[in-house]
């Protein structure tokens, strides 16, 4: 079915994305190949054991990490701008790399979470890093650990002949080199660890539980959990995804073609639609696509997350995490309403009709599809079939047994899920990011740059001026406000402190003493809190403040609310939200983003002057317009 090209919405082009349309199109076919290769080792049809869970998680991890930072110094010292990509600021590093069939399994389930994925290599491996290197990181701090070949496998030197992937390369890279060369960096990082997987391991270990539900045995009780994110549950979940996508249509060219141009528009679809809100009446909460677009989906994902973070901030200022956690697919159910309120969005939108023949729903596997022999099988009864195929997929869902879910064959999409998880920076550039400040007032007592809600006043990357808090730029100015600040009131904790030697009213004096530490305090929350922010993904992403900071803040909040009388909640997340650092409710008054230009912290802060997180100085609010 040709895209409709008659609405309001044009069709994606090939340069919107930075992995171009052709290349995600061939990728998808390097995904298949992959998928089908680890069925035929039988990868895929077995929990991971726990023994492969130590390789990826204690091994393989650790072990990329290192050829990251030898790759990366190799880079620096040669210069050589071939051997790595480069996109806006960030520098994308891929690994020359590829792992045996167990870990690359489990690599590939795991970075299906790509952001999960990505906080769980930073936290692990890159937590030191510089704010410096940081800021320069499009994905603010987080270093991707990814391989050059992502749907690239190796099995054991005799059983090399009936691997298929090590028959693509997209540069024309002898796989082979790459192979031997990956197994002799891991035996010299781990020269009494095994590269594969070994054949007691793989075969004996009571985590191995087919998934077709014969020979199950009791699991161990050892956690599969990195950073909260279960990798062996998603291996489990993933086990059918190749079942789903062997449909013939997957072979036509075109058909692939047409995936990508639905997979830009249900990316941009995000914007359009998911706000979170939706009880199966409007919008929906997060949007479902076909099996179609989940190919290409998941191929833009695996093929680089560096990449597919970037081109989801291009398409649609968002960021977009994958979740296959959702497989209810009761009537009415989570799932359910939001694919209905999906394909209502998707129609109100494009004009057309979001089912697509021959890449939705398939039935549930049969049994048959839990052989190593199914891929083998398959290839051969397409090589026999004479073209109708119409009746496959009811074939298939009664082979399963599972008759229930026989109405929604080739109705509903798959159950991976698009959750946008925060809106991303807006760039200093873009319109209504900056507004330069007025020329100062020449009457008396008429600020020429009042208070502006959403942005804060001050002197940045591009002046001065208001910035607005939706750019990293604003909280670099608020930053620097509240060191200003603590620097102001540490100063005058000083003068107070030479007044009680002075003049000896130590009551008073220790009264303010004990008043200017609690400021002092509270600004370095505050200060730790925009530091965080400045090196999130995004205005509204989630922060994750330690509890003892979050008890700090509810404390410190409740009893301002009830002195100020704020009308919000008394929510200490309020603190990261960035009307906080916009309007009076900052300090108890002028807040971090009031207008003029009166500095970065008044005056009157000396003992007993009226200075400090609540008098006559401020944080620039209030300034000489």
């Amino acid at each position: 079915m040709a895209p409709n090209k008659n609405n309001d919405e044009q069709p994606p082009q090939d340069d919107d994305l930075i992995l171009s349309w052709n290349f995600l199109v061939k990728s998808s076919k390097q995904h298949r190949c992959f998928l089908r290769n680890l069925h035929k080792y039988g990868t895929t049809l077995r929990r991971p054991s726990s023994e492969s869970f130590r390789r990826y998680s204690q091994l393989w991890l650790p072990f990329l990490a290192r050829q990251y930072e030898q790759q990366r110094l190799l880079l620096a010292q040669r210069d050589d701008s071939d051997q790595h990509e480069t996109s806006g600021r960030r520098q994308i590093l891929l690994l020359d790399v590829i792992p045996p069939a167990d870990i690359a399994w489990l690599w590939h389930c795991h970075r299906l979470a790509p952001y999960r994925y990505a906080k769980y290599i930073e936290k692990t491996f890159f937590s030191s890093l510089g704010n410096k290197d940081k800021k320069e990181d499009d994905l603010h701090g987080i270093v991707v650990l990814e391989s050059r070949y992502p749907f690239v496998f190796q099995v054991k030197e005799e059983d090399h002949f009936d691997n298929e992937t090590l028959y693509y390369s997209n540069d024309n890279t002898p796989l082979a080199d790459i192979c031997k060369r990956t197994q002799e960096a891991f035996a010299d990082m781990y020269p009494n660890e095994s590269f594969f997987l070994s054949t007691t391991h793989s075969s004996s270990n009571n985590n191995d539980i087919n998934l077709d539900g014969s020979d199950a045995t009791t699991t161990t009780t050892t956690t599969t959990l990195l950073d909260g994110f279960d990798v062996i549950s998603s291996c489990e979940r993933q086990a059918s995804f190749l079942w789903q996508v062997s449909d013939m249509n997957f072979d036509d060219e075109s058909f692939l073609q047409e995936g990508v141009d639905n997979y830009l528009k249900f990316v941009r679809l995000m914007g359009h639609g998911n706000d979170g809100s939706s009880d199966g009446s409007g919008k929906p909460k997060f949007l479902v696509p076909t099996y179609q677009i989940d190919l290409m989906w998941h191929t833009h994902i695996l093929t680089s997350i560096a990449k597919y973070h970037q081109d989801n901030v291009r398409l649609n200022a968002c960021i977009l995490e994958h979740d296959d956690s959702l497989n209810d697919r009761a009537e009415g159910g989570t799932l359910d309403l939001n694919f209905r309120a999906t394909r209502k969005l998707w129609y109100q939108v494009y004009s057309q009709e979001y089912k697509v023949k021959g890449g939705m729903y398939r039935g549930e596997p049969p049994k048959e599809y839990f052989d190593e022999s199914w891929v083998r099988r398959v290839a051969q009864q397409q090589q026999e079939d004479d073209g109708n195929h119409d009746n496959d997929l009811a074939t298939a869902t009664m082979l399963s047994g599972v008759l229930n879910l026989s109405h929604l064959i080739g109705q509903v999409g798959a159950t991976s899920v698009g959750k946008k998880l925060a809106d991303s920076w807006m760039s200093i550039d873009a319109p209504d990011a900056f507004l330069p400040a007025n020329p100062k007032s020449t009457v008396r007592n008429v600020n020429a740059n009042p208070f502006k809600e959403g942005y804060v006043f001050g002197k940045g990357d591009k002046g001065w001026g208001y910035y607005n808090l939706n750019t990293r730029e604003a909280y670099k100015v608020v930053l620097t406000r509240i060191r200003n600040r603590i620097n102001q009131t540490r100063r005058s904790k000083d003068g107070c402190m030479i007044c009680c030697i002075l003049i000896i009213t130590i009551p008073c004096v220790i009264s303010v003493l004990n008043d200017m530490d609690k400021q002092i305090n509270s600004l370095e929350d505050l200060k730790f809190v925009v530091d965080k922010r400045l090196n999130s993904y995004g205005p509204s992403a989630d922060l994750e403040l330690p509890d003892h900071v979050l008890g700090r803040f509810k404390s410190r909040y409740n009893n301002e609310k009830t002195k100020n009388d704020y009308q919000v909640d008394a929510d200490p997340m309020f603190y990261t939200n960035p009307m906080f650092y916009s309007g009076a409710a900052a300090c108890g008054g002028g807040g971090f983003a009031g207008g003029g230009d009166g500095g970065d912290g008044g005056g009157g802060a000396g003992c007993g002057g009226g200075g400090g997180c609540g008098g006559g100085g401020g944080c620039g609010g209030g300034g000489g317009g």
